[in-house]
């Protein structure tokens, strides 16, 4: 009788043992379930963050004996954050940053009587002339990518305006003065210069690359005080994080 209870007790015993240590059947998925989500950021690979943009600088209507050089250029570095709208391929984009123009020109900035400011050309030899400025801006962009959850793997287009304050501006140059002597100076006191630029502004591009073209709603003198010529610029970009 002792034996026969021994030997149920050990058959119990290996038996719960392997019930311990063999691994449960995981469950039937249910039909209805949704996938684990994935940890990333969305908001992440839909922001385009840092701008740098190379450009050639002119203007447009300027007076027909003013000649603007090929090597006139601007750079403008800005952060920008672009904000989806919903869940469709469109965002709205806000940005703050720097513009900086070097025109290359053969003219001078003048006052005549009237207190209004014109360009009269160099005619003597002279080595640099250039216009300088510097223009805080703040971007405003509606844009549309083609694939909106991919981070930069799209093509990308902007259409919207730039607003800018003038920070600076001035002119430098290095040559002969009407004597022929040779001179070298800075100008920073330039009369009339328009203190606020609205621009218009286009960009399209693939990635990390886009072209853009900027055109100056605003004259580049205040209203009624000088020529009216509009600045307007085109060239690269590059956008990353």
């Amino acid at each position: 009788m002792r034996k026969s209870l021994l030997s149920l007790f050990l058959a119990l015993g290996v038996t719960a043992a392997f019930a311990q240590t063999t691994p449960a059947t995981p469950a039937a998925p249910k039909e209805n379930a949704k996938p684990a989500l994935k940890v990333e950021s969305a908001i992440y690979k839909k922001l385009d963050y840092f701008h740098l943009e190379l450009t050639h600088s002119n203007w447009m209507n300027r007076p027909d004996s003013l000649k603007i050089k090929p090597l006139s250029r601007g750079v403008n570095v800005f952060l920008a954050y672009p904000m989806p709208l919903g869940k469709s391929n469109f965002t709205f984009t806000i940005g703050a940053g720097i513009s900086a123009e070097n025109i290359y020109y053969n003219g001078a900035i003048k006052k005549d009587s009237s207190g209004n400011s014109y360009f009269s050309p160099i005619t003597q030899s002279y080595k640099t002339n250039k216009l300088a400025t510097v223009y805080a801006i703040a971007p405003l962009t509606l844009g549309f990518k083609t694939k909106p959850d991919k981070f930069n793997h799209s093509f990308k287009c902007n259409l919207g305006l730039r607003l800018g304050y003038n920070l600076n501006t001035h002119t430098k140059y290095k040559g002969n003065d009407a004597s022929g002597t040779a001179v070298k100076y800075k100008n920073l006191l330039l009369p009339n210069i328009n203190k606020f630029r609205y621009e218009a502004n286009f960009t399209f591009g693939y990635d990390w690359f886009y072209l853009v073209a900027n055109y100056s709603l605003s004259t580049y003198f205040t209203d009624g005080k000088g020529v009216a010529f509009h600045p307007f610029s085109i060239g690269l970009g590059v956008v990353g994080f």
